[in-house]
């Protein structure tokens, strides 16, 4: 079985939610959603890690070579977004 990630930048709101009998840490936010829509492109792109533009755009120039792979429309997300990964990573 192989591991899908995907990177995404933005702010969350995270924090134990739930009653003093039920208590979950949870992060919540449009921004966890995006990159949770991210992650299930993976399979469908046939790659294992996917880097949002936000996450794109905060790697330093001199960082690893990204590799373009267009824009697409994610399920609750209003815009399409561009994904990236890195060149050179083994395929699934």
């Amino acid at each position: 079985m192989a591991l899908n990630v995907a990177l995404h930048l933005g702010e969350v709101a995270y924090g134990n939610v739930g009653s003093p009998l039920r208590l979950d840490f949870t992060v919540i936010g449009p921004n966890v959603n995006e990159v949770s829509r991210l992650e299930s492109m993976c399979d469908p792109l046939e790659r294992h890690l996917l880097l949002s533009e936000a996450f794109a755009k905060a790697i330093p120039a001199d960082g690893s070579e990204l590799l373009p792979l267009g824009r697409h429309g994610l399920r609750s997300v209003r815009e399409p977004v561009r994904l990236f990964t890195v060149d050179g990573l083994p395929e699934p």
